[in-house]
């Protein structure tokens, strides 16, 4: 009698543990939901915090969504102050319930902001939420020429940006040194070349082209300039190049090199 009173207890014991666990493990597993928001700020949740504006030309308006989800136990609202006049946004809906979706559909105007390649942007989302009320929203548009209005026969004789070489290695130098280094191209194409931008992916890194139009025949570099204040070790970075060449509007060129760090430093 006593050994199935000692067995019922240890059953009793088990299952309760077994529940506890189970449960535990299913309030730790992310819903459905949380699994398409995964990235969040405060009490909202976010499918993704930054937008690209694929294909984005400089004539043209595009917009791009960000989805949310209020995971706060009080409604949440959103707003926006002191967007700049080449973007707009619109907050559908603008206050979200406990646990409600919304979206948030910003556009971009390329023409209004007057800059060619990557910009790198943000936006301020306001919200009344008690755990980090301002959020950030990354703006990354690469803006490319606007060849859409071009004849068959301008597309014929487009201007060809030929470099003798994409890739520059700057060999081994001291921390805090500065170095510079030259792309030399050539227009091989029919018309006058145009030089729209040049940036490059570091603030470390300044480039320059020698002249904004070059025409056919005529050569040209762009000229980069690596700062190694604060760097040290194997270093590679990305010079874009903008230019009105059809088939070719795009292009990368690299910086690489080693940055030996000051002796008595870790």
């Amino acid at each position: 009698m006593k050994n199935m009173r000692f067995f019922t207890v240890l059953m009793i014991v088990v299952f309760f543990g077994f529940s506890s666990v189970l449960m535990a493990q299913t309030r730790e597993r992310p819903t459905p939901q949380h699994r398409m928001f995964p990235a969040s700020v405060g009490n909202l949740s976010f499918k993704t915090f930054g937008l690209a504006f694929p294909g984005i030309t400089i004539n043209s308006v595009m917009t791009d969504t960000v989805y949310v989800v209020n995971n706060w136990t009080k409604p949440m609202t959103l707003s926006f102050k002191s967007l700049p006049d080449y973007i707009t946004c619109k907050i559908i809906p603008e206050t979200l319930k406990p646990q409600e979706e919304g979206k948030i559909a910003v556009t971009f105007d390329a023409k209004k902001k007057g800059e060619y390649g990557r910009i790198i942007d943000h936006i301020n989302l306001m919200t009344n939420d008690t755990v980090r009320p301002e959020k950030r929203i990354i703006l990354s548009p690469d803006v490319l020429p606007d060849f859409s209005v071009l004849t068959p026969e301008e597309r014929a004789g487009t201007p060809v940006i030929t470099f003798d070489n994409k890739e520059s290695n700057f060999g081994t130098i001291n921390e805090g040194d500065v170095v510079t280094v030259k792309y030399p191209f050539k227009n091989t194409g029919k018309r006058a070349l145009e030089i729209y931008s040049v940036k490059g992916s570091c603030g470390c890194t300044k480039a320059q082209a020698s002249a904004t139009t070059v025409e056919p025949g005529q050569t040209g570099d762009i000229e980069a300039t690596f700062n190694a204040k604060h760097k040290k070790g194997d270093q590679r970075y990305n010079i874009t190049v903008i230019t009105n060449d059809v088939n070719n509007p795009s292009t990368i060129l690299t910086i690489s090199g080693n940055v030996k760090q000051e002796s008595g430093q870790k």
